[in-house]
């Protein structure tokens, strides 16, 4: 172990670099909503899982936000198409920029939302529920 020392605002800064060079763009990531919320000025902040499709272990975990410039967009555009607001256990393709944030630490920033993606869960949802459904029917 080396000798040498750093504040935590210095590795902070080195992740904030670090992260930035790793990943510079914008990239499609899928996810399910564990938690959303909208503050007074708009903004709106969401908790982002994976969980393990074998069971409800939960593999992963980001915060992520979408600002109000572009959740008042987001917000209309994925009610419309999908018939409802994003909400808990809903699962999602949003395209965002990994960042780290000094003072907040790491972070998805959402820039965009394909309703296609979670209508089709929807779907699969529904369809899975009919199913359970018509077979306690049959079995009773």
């Amino acid at each position: 172990m080396g000798n040498e020392r750093y504040t935590l605002l210095e590795i902070n800064t080195i992740m904030v670099k670090a992260i930035s060079d790793a990943f510079p763009g914008k990239y499609w990531v899928t996810a399910e909503i564990n938690e959303i919320r909208e503050n007074a000025a708009g903004h709106c902040y969401l908790e982002l899982i994976e969980k393990d499709p074998k069971g409800d272990t939960i593999l992963a975990r980001s915060k992520a936000t979408i600002w109000a410039y572009t959740w008042r967009m987001l917000k209309p555009y994925f009610e419309t198409s999908t018939g409802q607001p994003p909400g808990k256990g809903m699962m999602v393709l949003v395209e965002a920029g990994v960042e780290f944030h000094e003072l907040y630490g790491l972070s998805l920033n959402i820039k965009d939302i394909d309703p296609v993606y979670t209508l089709g869960d929807l779907e699969r949802k529904r369809a899975l529920t009919i199913r359970k459904l018509e077979e306690k029917e049959l079995s009773t």
